[in-house]
C-alpha cells in the first residue's frame, strides 16, 4: 500500500470549503478536473476516494443481461467493408 502525506490548507470556495490536490497526488491516482470523487467520513478522517471510471472497471459493469447486440447504420457511405 502506497502511503504518503502533505500537510495542506482549507480553503473558502463559495459557500463551501475546498481542498487542493497536489499535482503529484493528482496523477498518481489518475484524478483530474471533472473527475468524480466520494467523500466519506470515519472517526474524525475525511476520506477523499476517486470513483473508478477507467475502462476497467466500466467493463467489469457488463453483463449478459445488459450486453446489446450489433446496431445497424445503413449501408457504407464510401470505402468502408462490412
Amino acid at each position: 500500500m502506497y502511503t504518503h502525506s502533505m500537510k495542506t490548507t482549507i480553503r473558502t470556495w463559495g459557500n463551501s470549503l475546498a481542498v487542493r490536490i497536489p499535482k503529484a497526488y493528482a496523477v498518481h491516482l489518475g484524478i483530474i478536473s471533472g473527475k468524480e470523487v466520494e467523500l466519506s467520513m470515519e472517526h474524525d478522517a475525511l476520506h477523499i476516494t476517486s470513483i473508478g471510471q477507467d475502462l476497467e472497471s466500466l467493463l467489469e459493469k457488463v453483463t449478459t443481461k445488459n450486453l446489446h447486440g450489433e446496431t445497424g447504420t445503413g449501408n457504407s457511405q464510401g470505402r468502408e467493408l462490412w
